[in-house]
């Protein structure tokens, strides 16, 4: 089987990481934050907001369409296509508030889930191949480090984009600067499409492809290392899920803050992953890896218990903390697991087994975190508590099944207080060290 030379895995990863970048910032203009604070200022119900955000994990459920694409189009074809897909569904979303004047709420609000889902799910099929490309573009002793880049780009990217998002909104932060907004992100999701079909590939991809989807499951069940990940997966992803979308609702619900002011936290939540993307760079040892997964893993838990004590009054400080942790958190748990699955996984099962592995992790919490929107923040309701109360109870409850998996991912490394206070200095030049 033909391999990539140099001089194409070099330019494979210029353009990769261009990819990054313009991703970052497109995602940052059609999904996540905005989309959510998109919804709320339509009007849609706050469970349903939150049900919405779960279709982030849900949406890799078509990775399984993906390895069809990958088997018959290769990888950098399937990651440009399902780009193209997302960005169009994405852009779709502009069209609710259109619905709900002309037509009804209810319509106008089922136009944004059908948007939002589809552009979730077409990024699920991309995801199939994404992996894979990194794997056929960089050596095994550089797959670390550049894995980080990728996350750096990414998240500058995302970075830009979060301050360009403060500057509009803090001029207008009407509706129809959302709707340009989305206009904007869909143009910039398009040239990332076009900058990942630029990228060189082997048929290697597609022989991993072949593997059918029972199999791979088959594979990872049976292989102990990558069982063990996928079970670690699910509970990390499971922590993503339930803080990260759920402290921007709080966020708005409780203190009321308007959007570029929330978008500030989210900036501060992007630096933190930026922290975590540069610290992590530094990490080669797959043992660091795991190591960094649980500590990241155990910042998301200390976020749910900030929460559980939040002030009634607004400051700013107090929440910088939430934010500043989360984003370093959860870019600790994706670079980690995406380092460890690159190390322990064969070339010739990436597609396969990346596909197993994020159908279990990603459907897992996005179930769970739709089931946290859907039924305990629709329950609390009915208590009748103030904002501020209720959100306290949703985090308590939040905090009690995050702390549940600590102990599940004690297993995955045995770690003591004293491993961790090594970490970082193992990792230093030898010239620190001394």
């Amino acid at each position: 089987m033909k391999t990539l030379t140099r001089q194409e895995k070099k330019s494979g990863q210029k353009n990769y990481l261009a990819f990054c970048t313009m991703n970052g910032l497109s995602m940052a203009f059609l999904a996540e934050t905005t989309l959510i604070l998109y919804a709320l200022k339509i009007g849609v119900p706050d469970y349903i907001v939150a049900v919405m955000a779960s279709f982030a994990f849900l949406g890799t459920f078509f990775v399984i369409a993906g390895r069809v694409f990958v088997k018959t189009l290769g990888t950098t074809r399937t990651a440009s296509i399902s780009w193209y897909m997302r960005n169009t569904f994405g852009v779709f979303t502009a069209l609710a508030p259109i619905i709900m004047v002309y037509y009804s709420p209810f319509l106008g609000a089922v136009v944004i889930l059908i948007g939002s889902f589809g552009f979730y799910s077409s990024r699920g099929i991309g995801l199939a191949a994404l992996l894979p490309i990194i794997g056929e573009i960089t050596d095994e002793e550089e797959k670390g480090k550049f894995n980080s880049k990728t996350a750096f780009s990414y998240n500058i990217g995302y970075f830009i984009a979060m301050t360009l998002l403060v500057f509009l909104f803090g001029i207008s932060d009407e509706i129809s600067t959302f709707q340009l907004i989305i206009v904007g992100g869909f143009l910039i999701g398009c040239y990332s499409g076009y900058r990942v079909s630029k990228i060189p590939e082997s048929g290697i991809a597609k022989e991993s492809a072949a593997y059918a989807f029972r199999d791979s499951l088959k594979f990872c069940f049976s292989t102990d290392n990558i069982r063990t990940l996928m079970i670690v997966q699910a509970i990390c992803y499971c922590s993503i899920a339930l803080v990260v979308p759920y402290s921007v609702l709080a966020l708005k619900e409780i203190y009321e803050v308007r959007d570029y002011s929330a978008l500030l936290f989210i900036i501060v939540q992007g630096g933190g992953a930026i922290v975590m993307s540069v610290f992590i760079s530094k990490f080669s040892k797959r043992d660091s890896f795991k190591k960094l997964l649980f500590f990241s893993y155990g910042l998301l838990t200390l976020v749910t218990l900030i929460w559980t004590a939040m002030p009634f009054d607004f400051k700013w400080y107090y929440v910088f903390i939430i934010f500043l942790l989360a984003g370093v958190g959860q870019a600790g748990i994706f670079i980690s697991l995406s380092h460890y699955f690159l190390n322990v996984t064969p070339q010739e099962r990436l597609v396969g087994s990346n596909m197993a592995i994020s159908v279990f992790s990603s459907v897992t919490a996005g179930i769970v975190g739709a089931l946290a929107g859907a039924v305990v923040l629709k329950s609390l309701e009915f208590l009748q508590l103030s904002e501020i109360s209720l959100y306290k109870l949703f985090f308590i409850i939040i905090f009690i099944f995050l702390l549940s998996g600590v102990f599940l991912i004690m297993r995955f490394e045995k770690l003591t207080v004293l491993n961790l206070i090594k970490l970082y200095k193992n990792n230093l030049p030898a010239h620190l060290k001394e």
